[in-house]
């Protein structure tokens, strides 16, 4: 009976960690998406003299 919880136990944390790479590759994803978006705005942008 103990074995049965432990193995559950492990599919939990599997799952969680499956979760938690998810939500990581989720917010890097929108992170490149932004700066991406900064650096096409950024070539668009007539050039800045330097002061």
């Amino acid at each position: 009976m103990m074995n049965h919880g432990t193995i559950l136990l492990v599919d939990d944390n599997k799952r969680d960690a499956a979760l938690t790479l998810r939500a990581i590759f989720v917010e890097l994803t929108k992170a490149i998406e932004r700066l991406h978006v900064c650096w096409q705005m950024n070539e668009a942008a007539p050039p800045r003299r330097a002061s």
